[in-house]
């Protein structure tokens, strides 16, 4: 194998290893947005009659879920915050406005 091939090689594990690493730690913008897809599609079905903007999705890294931000349409002073699982499954694990609902 030639020495241009050597680097070649070299620096494609450098970049594998450094994407495979951010991926680790930020998780990766298409997850993000798949995450956001399933709570806009959580929210139609569980609230139909309400109106949502999902916004600041914020990666949770040692607990594997993304952490949305979820403003009523109506009333934008009130917010609310829902866990999706990354990954496989995409489930809603923590709904803060069914919890709120509960307490009322």
């Amino acid at each position: 194998m030639s020495k241009g091939w050597r680097i070649i090689w070299i620096v494609l594990v450098v970049v594998v290893v450094g994407l495979w690493i951010a991926n680790y730690y930020m998780s990766n913008p298409l997850a993000k947005h798949r995450e956001a897809i399933e709570l806009e599609t959580y929210l139609n079905k569980n609230y139909p009659n309400q109106a949502f903007d999902v916004k600041d999705g914020k990666y949770e890294q040692k607990r594997d879920v993304y952490a949305f931000t979820v403003k009523n349409r109506d009333d934008m002073e009130q917010s609310y915050t829902f866990q999706i699982q990354n990954g496989r499954g995409y489930e809603v694990l923590s709904d803060t406005l069914k919890e709120q609902s509960y307490n009322l």
